[in-house]
């Protein structure tokens, strides 16, 4: 009569299962590699912080979620980020201007940081800026557009100019 060893059939399963879950982790490495972070993760924030490096003396308004405390923790408090990120979202896009809003928008000194199109987190956020901003009459003048390390556009840099 022949009998079955379980503890080999056992330990042949184990290894079996491992080799398949190193193959789907595998996987999941490459395609980190491949595309990057998904959603508004980004390595390009390490570029995006570099490139504010000089910026010390502006304002840096913040447009979108997803930066704000990271550029922060990346430049330790040396620069003067404001966050105004509700500040453009479609609910509050009417026609006039809030004083608080066009007084940032008149500031020529001030540097504005945003999402790429097709990047932003919150929607309706990057055309209610440049809603109000034409409103104003005045147009994005791009300084630098900072891109992943796959060379995709994701974080742009501006300030505002008249149109």
């Amino acid at each position: 009569m022949v009998g079955i060893r379980w503890q080999k059939v056992a330990s042949a399963a184990a290894v079996g299962l491992l080799a398949l879950k190193f193959l789907v982790i595998s996987q999941y490495f490459l395609e980190f590699e491949t595309n990057g972070a998904g959603g508004p993760f980004s390595d390009a924030l390490n570029n995006l912080s570099e490139a504010l490096v000089t910026q010390t003396e502006e304002p840096v308004y913040i447009t979108d979620w997803g930066m704000l405390n990271s550029l922060r923790l990346l430049q330790q408090g040396r620069l003067d980020l404001r966050d105004v990120e509700q500040a453009f979202r479609e609910d509050h896009a009417g026609g006039s201007v809030q004083p608080s809003i066009a007084s940032m928008l008149a500031d020529r000194k001030a540097i504005f940081v945003g999402h790429t199109a097709g990047n932003e987190v919150i929607v309706g956020e990057r055309e209610g800026f440049e809603r109000k901003a034409q409103y104003m009459g005045l147009h994005k003048h791009m300084m630098q557009v900072n891109r992943d390390s796959n060379g995709r556009p994701f974080f742009e840099v501006f300030r505002l100019a008249p149109l």
